[in-house]
């Protein structure tokens, strides 16, 4: 029995195991590697359950706010600012946790409620199936915390974005002058010419003047001749 074949697909086309074609041509189920697949950062959590026996779900999660020295204990801070960096970013706590060994992953689109303009936020796996350590020097998320802020400001990553952040600010400053002096010199150009037709105007109003008071004082002084005749 010949195959129904799906629109839009070529001849010949074969469908990857695990796939069923019911009748009207649309498959029944999805690959079980895709069950739960999110879309935020092409994670498949399925095979890292697999992998480490945890719920990736039920992994520490750290927010970018918890390490932030700019950010208060209200705004989401977790702890003192004296371990604390400036700007960290989820890919700098992948890094740290990529060199210690930590399985993790970011969620892209995740926000801390305290920080709702940031988004993106780490997963890491800190204790095994059966509770023992990952590490026994980084027992739970406060451990990891400092370890993060001691950490983040070595990555020679970190210091490369940054730079590269402060050379896109530069340039954007730059052009954000360059189209106020350009805006500046229009409207500059716009007032010269203003006064300009004020001055014209001015000039001629004062010549039709001139022109009305010489032509007074002729008539004046028709009207005195007139009466020394």
């Amino acid at each position: 029995m010949s195959m129904p074949r799906m629109p839009g697909m070529p001849a010949g086309f074969q469908l990857p195991p695990g796939f069923q074609m019911p009748q009207g041509g649309q498959p029944r189920q999805m690959p079980p590697q895709f069950a739960r697949m999110p879309q935020q950062f092409g994670q498949n959590l399925d095979a890292l359950e697999q992998k480490y026996g945890v719920d990736p779900k039920k992994w520490r999660c750290v927010y970018p706010c918890y390490i932030n020295v700019k950010k208060t204990l209200q705004e989401g801070r977790k702890i003192a600012k004296k371990f604390c960096v400036e700007q960290p970013h989820p890919t700098d706590i992948a890094e740290v946790c990529k060199y210690l060994g930590l399985p993790f992953y970011i969620e892209l689109n995740k926000t801390h409620p305290r920080d709702f303009f940031n988004r993106s936020r780490v997963r890491v796996l800190l204790k095994n199936k059966d509770g023992s350590l990952r590490r026994e020097d980084v027992p739970n998320r406060y451990s990891l915390l400092i370890a993060l802020g001691k950490m983040i400001p070595k990555l020679e990553s970190r210091k490369i974005r940054l730079e590269r952040q402060k050379q896109i600010i530069a340039k954007r400053k730059e052009m954000y002058e360059a189209k106020q002096q350009e805006i500046k010199e229009i409207e500059e150009q716009k007032q010269k010419k203003k006064e300009t037709k004020a001055k014209k105007k001015q000039s001629k109003e004062n010549l039709e003047e001139d022109q009305i008071t010489e032509e007074g004082k002729e008539k004046a002084e028709e009207r005195e001749n007139d009466e020394d005749s």
